[in-house]
């Protein structure tokens, strides 16, 4: 196998990558999507993609030369996420295998502690090949990808949405780490990274003069994603949850025809808000964590 290892997908590479993506979910009736940007890793230089291509295929330039791919997600210094497929005619030849051994050597470059497997719920194939290779790994959490595509009939009062640039993107930092007891860099980082993107925005939520929370959200061709969206803990328990939620969804809803967020199951209080605010459970997500150390 031919493995190329980068940064950035070119339309091509991404091209295909979601035609294979696509062949493996038909298979087992799958229905989530790779993140296929490298916009939230703390270090966006860092190969985060790995493409395996099969050497007859690849020498001959067919269609259909991809047979398998790997992918890092890095937002937490010490947490590394990978999700890969394989293509169904190309399994059980060791190409996941190898992606993940190419993908490792850049791993241990960095000071992460865990491993976090990302396995669709029904996803056999997946679970079968995790067990194989990493039967110490243990269940981590599960997320739910919720769906909304009606305006909220609320009556709520909007709250006043600022876009984070860089004048504010200090108070958006400490709001962040307040919120989600987060690293300070690491926020940072990623607010540059949604303030440099071009497609995706970060607001902070004002009642009146109050800075009261923070949300992101990005667009894509017929929906939006709404995620990073808190309350600051001396603002909580004031209804601004609601409100956020009910002023974001109306805002998006105006520009695409359906709004997706992903929620931990864990989390039954922000699981609720989402289901009483008109989102709906499409599927579930687990993930499964490997101590490197």
């Amino acid at each position: 196998m031919t493995i190329i290892e980068t940064n950035m997908l070119t339309e091509h590479q991404r091209r295909k990558l979601i035609s294979l993506q696509d062949a493996c979910n038909r298979i087992e009736d799958l229905h989530n999507d790779t993140l296929l940007t490298n916009k939230f890793n703390l270090d966006r230089a860092m190969p985060c993609f790995f493409l395996g291509y099969s050497e007859d295929s690849e020498r001959s330039r067919a269609p259909g030369a991809l047979a398998a791919f790997l992918s890092l997600f890095h937002m937490e210094p010490q947490v590394m996420e990978i999700t890969a497929f394989t293509s169904p005619g190309s399994r059980r030849n060791g190409y996941f295998t190898e992606l993940f051994q190419a993908a490792m050597r850049q791993v241990r470059m960095l000071d992460v502690s865990t491993l976090l497997f990302q396995i669709e719920s029904n996803s056999s194939s997946g679970m079968a090949t995790l067990r194989a290779a990493f039967p110490a790994a243990t269940f981590s959490h599960s997320e739910y990808l919720l769906s909304c595509t009606s305006r909220p009939s609320d009556g709520m009062q909007p709250l006043r949405m600022v876009r984070v640039d860089r004048d504010i993107i200090d108070l958006a930092v400490d709001i962040a780490v307040q919120t989600f007891r987060s690293d300070c860099d690491a926020e940072r980082s990623h607010l540059e990274a949604v303030i440099d993107s071009g497609v995706d925005d970060a607001f902070i939520a004002y009642d009146g003069d109050e800075a009261i929370g923070i949300c992101n959200r990005t667009l894509t061709e017929d929906s939006a994603n709404l995620f990073g969206l808190g309350i600051k803990p001396s603002a909580q328990h004031r209804g601004y949850g609601k409100r956020m939620l009910s002023t974001m969804v109306r805002q998006m809803l105006d520009e695409r025809t359906k709004v997706t967020l992903e929620v931990d199951t864990a989390n039954p209080s922000a699981l609720n808000l989402y289901l009483h605010g008109g989102f709906a459970i499409e599927f579930r997500t687990d993930y499964y964590a490997l101590t490197l150390r």
